[in-house]
């Protein structure tokens, strides 16, 4: 065990079940205890190690799948069960800080943290309403950067699961090999590398929710077992032949029309009706440019809090460039520019001007771009001049990819045409 760590001994029952309160981490007791230990209301987060005698050794294997975090039979090896003693209390730490974090969120994510001046953001928040009370399955449909993710947490804070995780894992995230491990768990000697059981994100879902984010990407062959677990409310760990039933309230999102991906068998039809019970959808932001200049205003204030300067608002000029910007990054988009904003703003400017925004600089860039073309066309210049210019006129604007898309050639061939032209590369750092 750690240095420092406190030892606390009880003599009977009734003295260990009172001494819980001490912010234990980890308890080693009999069998016998592990119940009350575990419907303790300060044992929520407590590691129980058993010591128990060989002959009850099933009931201790037992114990440990449902109650326990690991057993010892006795007399144990003393530096094998420090060891335990230590991951328990690791693992206690982070399911208190689990805990924290949740509640934290819970204030974070309530309705109030969700712009609602249109009447399109307006629908949605009724439909949030009506959704989480219940138990239905919901599909958040959206383009991507529309608050999908934030939408399903509302769901979520609102509901009756509130004081349970919510548990986002995004599909198109995990390889295709891991997916079942990390969904449904697995147990030691599964595969190669399973040196002990796993816990997948359904267990840890267990009576809250689960955002199958992005599901378009789940693999079409395991949609199937994805399609089991969710109807029969449980799951089989992998290696495991027994399987754990559970409480789960399923919210999906995606930014892909599942009903087009199903008619071309990208998507299976069942699991889509499975999911779509509850649809909500979020519009995207240029369709709910009534929103825009309160979001503006949020994440201005936020991130002029978080570098300590005074921002009142917004120049006339510059809330008209927001509103007219199409946005195709949606809301994500749109606080990465008012943090870009306020970042690069002077401490003793107060209000952001239209110069002020990296639409700005876009905007300015298009309207060089459009001018360039325009003078190459009436200079007759040949389609490789054209090109050999554009390169060396935008080359410090943009990466080798995009100056290849925007001459509509491969990357390699614009190395190619380098070489021939002898214009080397410049080296350039793009995240300035």
């Amino acid at each position: 065990m750690h240095e420092g760590s406190a030892c606390i001994e009880a003599g009977t029952k009734e003295e260990a079940l009172s001494r819980l309160s001490e912010d234990v981490d980890v308890i080693l007791c009999p069998p016998t205890l592990v119940k009350d230990v575990a419907a303790h209301p300060h044992a929520q987060d407590v590691s129980i190690i058993l010591l128990t005698d060989p002959l009850e050794k099933d009931k201790a294997q037992q114990l440990v799948k449902s109650m326990a975090y690991d057993y010892f039979l006795i007399p144990p090896d003393l530096q094998k069960l420090a060891v335990a003693v230590d991951k328990g209390a690791e693992r206690a730490h982070l399911k208190k800080e689990l805990r924290r974090l949740t509640a934290e969120e819970k204030v974070g994510f309530d309705f109030s943290h969700i712009v609602a001046e249109s009447r399109a953001m307006r629908g949605v928040l009724g439909m949030v309403r009506k959704a989480a009370p219940l138990k239905s399955p919901v599909l958040v449909t959206g383009e991507s950067g529309t608050g999908k993710e934030l939408v399903a947490r509302a769901i979520h804070y609102s509901s009756p699961r509130a004081h349970y995780p919510f548990v986002p894992v995004n599909c198109g995230a995990i390889p295709p090999t891991l997916i079942e491990s990390e969904l449904f768990g697995h147990r030691k000697g599964a595969f190669t590398g399973a040196v002990s059981d796993k816990k997948g994100l359904f267990v840890e879902a267990h009576k809250g929710s689960l955002l199958l984010d992005e599901i378009g990407e789940m693999p079409l062959d395991l949609q199937p077992t994805l399609l089991r677990s969710i109807e029969g409310e449980e799951v089989r760990p992998v290696g495991s032949s027994e399987s754990i039933k559970l409480d789960i309230r399923f919210i999906a999102s995606s930014n892909k029309d599942l009903s087009e991906e199903v008619k071309k068998g990208r998507f299976r039809e069942d699991l889509f009706y499975r999911l779509n019970v509850f649809p909500i959808h979020i519009p995207p932001l240029r369709e709910r440019v009534e929103d825009i200049e309160a979001m503006a205003f949020r994440y201005a204030q936020k991130y002029a809090r978080e570098n300590n300067k005074r921002v009142r608002g917004f120049s006339p000029e510059a809330m008209t460039m927001l509103k007219n910007h199409p946005w195709p990054g949606n809301v994500r988009e749109l606080e990465n520019a008012l943090q870009q904003s306020i970042l690069l703003l002077p401490k003793t400017k107060e209000y952001i001007e239209e110069a002020d925004l990296p639409i700005a600089l876009e905007k300015r860039s298009s309207e060089r771009k459009r001018r360039f073309f325009r003078e190459a066309v009436g200079t007759k210049l040949s389609i490789e001049e054209y090109a050999k210019a554009f390169v060396q006129q935008f080359e410090g604007e943009h990466t080798e990819k995009e100056l290849a898309n925007l001459l509509g050639i491969t990357p390699k061939t614009l190395w190619e045409k380098r070489k021939l032209w002898g214009l080397p590369r410049k080296k350039i750092d793009y995240k300035k």
